[in-house]
C-alpha cells in the first residue's frame, strides 16, 4: 500500500523511464483490495485471486544428471 501511495505521488513529478515500476504499481494497486489483513489471522485468503496471465520462458535443454554413478 505504501508503494502504491508513493508511486502515485512521485509519478506526477518524475518520469521514471522504467515500465517495470509502472507494472509493479498496477499489480499492487489491483492486488491490495483483494488481501484482507487482520492481526488475528495467520494466513491470507487468496481464494478471490485469479490467474489471468502467465509467461513461459524457454531455458533450453538442461542436463539433469539422473544416472546412477555406481551402475
Amino acid at each position: 500500500a505504501s508503494y502504491v501511495r508513493m508511486y502515485e505521488f512521485f509519478s506526477q513529478m518524475l518520469n521514471y523511464g522504467n515500465p517495470d515500476y509502472e507494472k509493479l504499481y498496477l499489480f499492487a494497486k489491483m492486488l491490495w483490495p483483494l488481501l484482507k489483513f487482520d492481526r488475528e489471522r495467520e494466513t491470507i485468503d487468496t481464494t478471490t485471486l485469479r490467474l489471468t496471465h502467465h509467461r513461459m520462458k524457454d531455458l533450453g535443454k538442461q542436463k539433469l544428471g539422473l544416472k546412477n554413478e555406481s551402475g
